[in-house]
């Protein structure tokens, strides 16, 4: 009996699949776009002068500006285009009306460790933005950097960033920050051994206090994604003198756990099980100009995902997260809930093609594979609409870098069966051809596999896939012993999409590398690899914006591999709770959500 419903499951999935691609084989054109749409250009890094954290220009005094509106869609608007959320920066431009006595309570899937900032002790509150900050904040509804505790910067050179600091900044204890405690983070952070690929930038032997709110950050190397890396949580700043009083010189990272008197946030901890249950109160005296609509925050940590989706239907909970398809579908179509189903820059499925392996070799058959994958389908069956087609290789359309298809260059990672087997045909495969694919077995990956083996067989090629575990996919991919490889990446630096496609950088620097020779345009590998160190250093915006755009076309005409598409990152809320935002990794910013009456004007 089991075997029977297995077998009228699959086929039920076939036929939907195959309903889907006949569907849009007639209309390709639109497989590979955007459901939402997101609006404003970021400045990762200006050149030599004055930089502006909100993506517009400035009037030259370094000043942040205010960022442009979003444009309208499914889940940052109303239909009637009424923008349902803003970040912080947006709320201390507006007119805003806390509650005296609002409680929101949130339920997470796992338990508390600690609400310390530094060490990185717990993840959850510190990264939820509740009693610790970073210098920027990535605003991924308007798509740019905007001040968070750095009210602006200046590049002094190439490989010097100047932040100003607002003046007024006071931590829970009540404790003025100030520049040295930046530094002083930042050092807590590179002794804990947190380097990786944000401190490891940084020159911190050049780095230098310029006064109580002004401090230059050194880069080893002309660095243009320093903007992005800032908004990142890992560089959360505490204040030092407050941090020693409580946790001794030696900074006790237990003694810092359950007090965040130290940070900057908008909540002080009121009270705590040190296991599964916080209570936070509004900072009546936080710094900012703007603060939080609700008084309390409280949040639960709940295991089960079913138990956490029942709390949210009981009323026992306003907001939920770390659910499952079929938990959120139980939401879908009910006004009493929103859905929220954020992109961030931060989560990929990459398709990545080994040139250096026949047949991948081959640019036509590259093409092929990519004119024949129905990408919006894939989100719509596999994630239920809730995920995003990126329709690109080098970036996609939530990264700064990412300039918009040009319809006047050859573009192949686009939907388009009659291209894909005309491709096929003058490669020599006009009957096809099998091929192994390895793949993760995390995440929605196995499912993105088998459909993508029925969309590809209709072309006439045979996907043999291959399941690993994290580690031993790994092995294989650095090792290079690989010819298509599937897996979901996390990362929202470009720079490491440049690496990828970097000739001189091999697999086991480069997950998914795509191979020296993918590339046989003009000027060959040698232009590549002067095209990559662009990528790489160039720090002005406007050549950059250049720089990116000219690889990202080269990449859409030979695709060295494909970002298939993005998982949104989902929340539900009651239908009353707006103002949900994203940062670059795509944690929440969960001291920030407030209700329609917080807001005038």
């Amino acid at each position: 009996m089991k075997r029977i419903l297995a077998i009228v499951l699959a086929l039920l999935m076939i036929l939907c699949i195959f309903s889907a691609c006949n569907k849009k084989e007639k209309d390709s054109s639109d497989a590979g776009s955007q459901t939402s749409s997101t609006s404003g250009t970021t400045s990762s890094a200006t050149g030599p002068g004055t930089g502006t954290t909100a993506g517009t220009s400035t009037d030259g005094s370094g000043t942040a500006a205010q960022p442009p509106a979003s444009t309208s869609s499914d889940i940052t608007s109303t239909s009637d285009g009424t923008r349902l959320n803003y970040c912080r920066y947006d709320l201390g431009q507006m007119e805003v009306h806390p509650s005296d006595t609002a409680t929101i309570n949130l339920t997470w899937d796992v338990g508390f460790k600690g609400i310390g900032g530094l060490g990185r002790p717990s993840d959850r509150a510190y990264y939820g933005g509740l009693c610790f900050e970073g210098l920027f904040d990535w605003n991924s509804i308007d798509n740019c950097v905007v001040p968070m505790l750095a009210e602006s910067y200046e590049w002094v050179d190439d490989t010097t960033l100047r932040l100003k600091l607002y003046d007024n900044i006071t931590t829970i204890s009540g404790d003025r920050l100030v520049a040295s405690d930046v530094l002083w983070s930042f050092k807590v952070q590179i002794d804990a051994g947190y380097v990786g690929a944000y401190f490891s930038v940084i020159d911190y032997d050049k780095c230098k206090v310029v006064d109580d709110i002004t401090v230059d950050i050194a880069v080893k190397n002309p660095y243009p994604f320093m903007m992005l890396d800032l908004c990142s949580a890992n560089f959360s700043i505490a204040s030092e003198k407050v941090s020693k009083e409580i946790a001794g010189e030696e900074l006790d990272i237990l003694k810092l756990a359950w007090n965040p008197s130290a940070g900057t946030g908008p909540y002080k901890l009121v009270e705590t099980d040190q296991s599964t249950y916080e209570k936070f109160e509004r900072r009546e005296d936080y710094w900012f100009s703007a603060k939080p609509y609700y008084k309390y925050v409280t949040i639960t940590s709940v295991e089960d995902p079913n138990t956490r989706a029942m709390g949210i239907e009981s009323g026992d909970y306003d907001e939920g997260e770390s659910m499952s398809d079929a938990q959120l579908a139980a939401f879908q179509n009910n006004p009493d809930y929103t859905i929220w189903a954020n992109p961030t820059a931060g989560t990929q499925v990459c398709l990545w093609m080994n040139t250096l392996n026949e047949p991948m070799n081959d640019v036509r058959v590259r093409r092929a594979i990519a004119s024949a994958i129905d990408y919006k389908t894939i989100c719509e069956v596999v994630y239920a609409g809730l995920a995003y087609p990126c329709g690109d290789s080098l970036c996609n359309q939530f990264m700064d870098t990412y300039s918009a298809i040009d319809e006047s260059k050859p573009n192949y990672i686009k939907y388009d069966i009659d291209t894909a087997r005309s491709l096929l045909a003058e490669a020599g495969f006009a009957d096809g051809f099998a091929v192994d694919l390895e793949i993760t077995t995390g995440g929605q990956v196995p499912k993105v596999a088998e459909t993508m083996q029925f969309m590809l067989k209709e072309v006439g090629i045979t996907l043999n896939i291959n399941p690993y575990d994290g580690s031993t996919f790994m092995s294989y991919i650095r090792d290079g012993q690989f010819t298509i490889a599937l897996s979901q990446t996390g990362n929202p630096n470009p720079k490491s999409y440049v690496n990828k496609i970097d000739p001189r950088i091999g697999p086991k620097s480069a997950t998914g590398w795509a191979g020296p020779e993918w590339y046989d345009g003009p000027g060959g590998m040698d232009y590549m690899q002067e095209l990559c160190d662009k990528c790489y250093y160039t720090t002005d915006v406007e050549q950059q914006k250049a720089v990116w755009k000219e690889a990202q076309d080269l990449c859409r005409e030979y695709v060295p591999f494909i970002q298939l598409l993005q998982p949104a990152v989902t929340n539900v809320t009651r239908s009353s709770v707006v103002g949900l935002y994203r940062q670059s990794f795509g944690s929440a910013n969960y001291g920030w959500f407030y209700e329609a009456e917080y807001i005038t004007g």
